[in-house]
């Protein structure tokens, strides 16, 4: 088991990754970094934390807006990406939103190991 893992991007992957990793007891702490507004992912670890005595789990989850919620992690994952619809025609754009944070997290735990999911085009 994990001290912690870090996911970026509380999406509709990310948001099943941090549920998934809480049920199968993965990690003692998670951490949710989202930019949406207003506080997208402090809301949906309300939710999920919310339903962990439930089903009998001892996970602390933590939201933010930046990288304050993934300090300290194992393992970063990176979940971060344009919607479908939204998606812009050219690909630096998206490049850009998936592999900027895998980027940032590098400069900030440099000893974290890392990984990027994305949706096939």
């Amino acid at each position: 088991m994990l001290k912690k893992i870090g996911v970026i991007g509380g999406g509709n992957i990310g948001g099943v990754l941090i549920q998934e990793i809480a049920r199968r007891k993965l990690a003692r702490s998670v951490g949710l970094m989202d930019v949406l507004e207003p506080d997208f992912a402090k809301g949906k670890c309300l939710d999920i934390a919310e339903g962990t005595p439930i089903v009998n789990l001892d996970v602390e989850m933590t939201g933010a807006k930046d990288y304050s919620a993934i300090k300290g992690a194992d393992l970063v994952i990176n979940t971060a990406g344009v919607p479908r619809k939204k998606r812009p025609t050219a690909r630096a754009r998206p490049a850009k939103i998936c592999f900027g944070p895998t980027w940032g997290s590098r400069r900030r735990w440099p000893r974290a190991s890392r990984t990027t999911r994305r949706r096939p085009r």
